[in-house]
């Protein structure tokens, strides 16, 4: 019965210390493995957005252990952007590498003959993109409104020619005759602007394209970007520092 009690004594006390070592290695910051971020190319603006949101620039290591899911975003100047969501797991070390698509010529230009303006806003010419949208959208408008004046102004002057056609009094003539030629010239004119109207358009998504492909931007690393400051932050003893670099 003694053994029995001081067995049943052991065990309690073990539990009891099991549970305050659990209670005392609880932080009040995240915890988890280190988590390494590689690319291709290399120089990728990476964001972090999760419990804790952080910025930097591949290769790199962040200076303090993460463990949960979190939205990362890669970003560089002549390669399309780049999204995953990762989930980091405790006392593990984790990795991501990241391969970003480069922007071309051909994809610039089969964006564009898609719709104008798509490529120029791919290369980040965003107002140059926007003009070609409007002028191909209202130039298309002009040509449905151009089309459907013509449809109607020869349905008037078939009209017109069916009534001269049909006249049975000689004095009615010579008024409907000029009535038909009225309608003739009216569907001219609509004719006219029909072709006007579509000639502008083809010419439009023309030269788009072409304005694509043969001033597509020389993506290089510039100062600008070599400046663009950023941020990680730093978890130490409970405390958040914030460092922010820049480089030159």
């Amino acid at each position: 019965m003694r053994k029995a009690f001081c067995t049943l004594a052991i065990i309690c006390s073990a539990m009891i210390g099991s549970i305050a070592l659990a209670e005392e290695g609880t932080p009040g910051t995240p915890s988890g493995g280190k988590f390494s971020l590689y690319s291709k190319p290399s120089g990728v603006l990476v964001y972090m957005e999760g419990d804790y949101d952080f910025v930097g620039r591949t290769p790199c290591e962040l200076p303090f252990n993460l463990m949960g899911t979190y939205k990362v975003k890669a970003l560089k100047r002549g390669y399309e952007n780049w999204s995953t969501k990762v989930t980091l797991v405790d006392d593990r070390s984790n990795s991501l590498y990241i391969k970003l698509v480069p922007k071309t010529r051909l994809k610039t230009g089969l964006r564009s003959a898609v719709f104008p303006g798509w490529g120029q806003y791919y290369t980040d010419k965003k107002t140059k993109g926007t003009i070609f949208a409007f002028l191909e959208v209202g130039s298309l408008l002009a040509s449905a409104f151009a089309y459907q004046n013509y449809e109607d102004a020869k349905d008037e002057y078939y009209l017109a020619t069916s009534r001269y056609q049909e006249a049975k009094k000689v004095d009615d003539i010579p008024q409907l005759r000029e009535e038909m030629e009225k309608r003739a010239d009216d569907a001219d004119k609509a004719y006219d602007v029909r072709v006007a109207c579509f000639t502008a358009t083809a010419a439009i998504w023309a030269f788009n394209v072409v304005e694509a492909m043969l001033f597509f931007p020389r993506y290089e690393e510039d100062l600008y970007e070599r400046a663009i400051p950023l941020i990680t932050g730093e978890i130490s003893n409970g405390e958040t520092r914030i460092l922010l670099t820049r480089r030159f």
